[in-house]
């Protein structure tokens, strides 16, 4: 891989990540922590689980961070694509991860991104 291309990786945690049985906030956190940054959008339906069945995003951006890669967490779409867009490079990639729409994520970043 050409270690000059910077990775970067925006996750859409779901509101039943912290209840998987195929990956665990700690196994999260490893996985996002080989990225340049981490963007971790809010839980949708947050306030539809009990607390014990929420993602803390706080405790797994910490989690993270103390692996030495950047953590953010946005409030909204629109937040997130506006650090996004005030944190890449010319020839950076970005991944996004979603099950869905992602609150058109997709097409705001391809306008923020051109501008």
């Amino acid at each position: 891989m050409n270690n000059t291309i910077r990775k970067k990786i925006l996750d859409a945690v779901t509101a039943t990540d912290n209840q998987s049985p195929f990956i665990s906030p700690t196994q999260l956190a490893d996985a996002l922590s080989v990225a340049d940054f981490a963007v971790l959008p809010p839980v949708e339906n947050y306030k539809k689980l009990l607390p014990e069945e929420r993602l803390d995003l706080q405790l797994l951006c910490e989690e993270i961070t103390q692996k030495e890669t950047p953590c953010y967490v946005g409030s909204s779409v629109d937040d997130i694509v506006a650090y996004v867009v005030n944190h890449v490079h010319p020839g950076d990639v970005l991944l996004v991860m979603s099950n869905g729409g992602f609150g058109g994520i997709h097409n705001k970043l391809l306008i923020g991104l051109a501008q």
